[in-house]
């Protein structure tokens, strides 16, 4: 991120505010120019109405009077020079006074979202929930009688959305407008199984990322989809999860999502996993390729390590580990390891998920905050 993204992170520009404080309307946007420290420098601030490439909508240079160029050791993270860190901390001060003075603060990352989240609340009048106490970017939308989600929001690397959205078949993808670390915002909705393959051909929507990529897509909110677009896919959304009745008890559970249990003191997953990142498990009857398999391991870790996805599976089973019950085995391939204090008993069972005695499907709750 850069130093303007940094500091215009979720706030919208005021024009009669940018106005009073000196900015002037040109061809790039709104414009401020002044010096600093003595003259020595000049800065130059751009307000644009749309966003960069970095995810803001502010961008700025510092010139460097002797030169009359940029002032290169403003933008090295590593530069310690004395010089360099006043030029920086006052660059800082001027941005800092511009957010305070001409900027308002955002519940969320993009405008557009903000409008889709007052949409909401005007048709059907759910306010945005913030369940994950250390990742308040996350947002959800539930609808009240069933207790199930119908649209979760989320901020999220560009490069990140776009290695996980790899089969995306659209060129060219908005995404090559934006840094591979810039941030985004995105809305996942459940839409019916035989509509996502060609919802996912738009422009702007992708596999759902971090859900079940069978019900659920995912929506860049920076304008590529038209507001009514997103309208039409949430309402179709809110429509399949307001099919049942209401939640009985429990938490609800995410097709296409396992978690299975490891003891520790009776197989190394870790040493097979360092071997191969494709291991042979025993094959839970209703997991299918591409589903998302996390794995619990026990005493004395008891958190959730590891995330796979399922290579394969009805493979026979040749490893002479009790073939007779379990005769077919899944492939499960390596995608990501955890610190064990991302997800541990305490917090599963905060998020619904009480305990893992065999495959089982996960909630909800523990699937977002995966």
């Amino acid at each position: 991120m850069s130093i303007e993204s940094d500091v215009f992170r979720r706030r919208i520009p005021l024009p009669a505010e940018l106005k009073k404080y000196g900015f002037t309307e040109t061809p790039e946007g709104q414009v401020y120019e002044t010096d600093l420290l003595a003259g020595a420098f000049r800065a130059r601030i751009t307000v644009r109405g749309a966003l960069l490439a970095d995810g803001s909508c502010v961008s700025g240079d510092v010139i460097d009077a002797d030169t009359g160029e940029s002032y290169i050791p403003l933008r090295v993270e590593r530069q310690v020079g004395t010089f360099a860190a006043e030029v920086r901390k006052a660059y800082l001060e001027l941005l800092e006074d511009i957010a305070e003075r001409c900027f308002r603060e955002q519940r969320f990352l993009a405008a557009q979202t903000e409008r889709i989240a007052a949409a909401i609340k005007e048709t059907y009048g759910d306010d945005p929930q913030h369940i994950f106490e250390k990742h308040p970017e996350i947002t959800t939308f539930r609808n009240e009688r069933t207790q199930k989600w119908y649209a979760i929001t989320m901020d999220l690397s560009a490069g990140k959305l776009k290695t996980a959205a790899a089969a995306k078949k659209t060129e060219p993808d908005p995404l090559d407008r934006y840094d591979a670390k810039a941030e985004v915002e995105v809305m996942n909705v459940k839409a019916a199984p035989e509509k996502v393959e060609e919802l996912v051909k738009r422009p702007g929507i992708y596999t759902a990322y971090h859900m079940n990529k069978k019900h659920w897509i995912t929506i860049l909110l920076d304008g590529t989809v038209p507001d009514a677009g997103i309208l039409a896919l949430i309402e179709d959304s809110h429509a399949l999860i307001s099919r049942g009745g209401a939640k009985k008890s429990g938490a609800q559970l995410v097709d296409g999502v396992w978690v299975i249990p490891s003891a520790y003191d009776e197989f190394d997953v870790a040493a097979a996993f360092a071997a191969d990142p494709d291991l042979e498990w025993q094959q839970a009857a209703r997991m299918q390729v591409g589903d998302t398999v996390y794995i619990y391991v026990g005493v004395p870790i008891k958190a959730i390590r590891y995330r796979c996805s399922v290579k394969a599976v009805n493979v026979p089973n040749h490893s002479g580990y009790r073939e007779d019950k379990y005769p077919y085995v899944v492939i499960l391939h390596l995608e990501e390891v955890y610190a064990d204090d991302v997800m541990p008993l305490a917090k599963m069972r905060e998020l619904g998920l009480y305990g893992v005695r065999g495959a089982r499907r996960v909630p909800e709750q523990v699937a977002a905050y995966m």
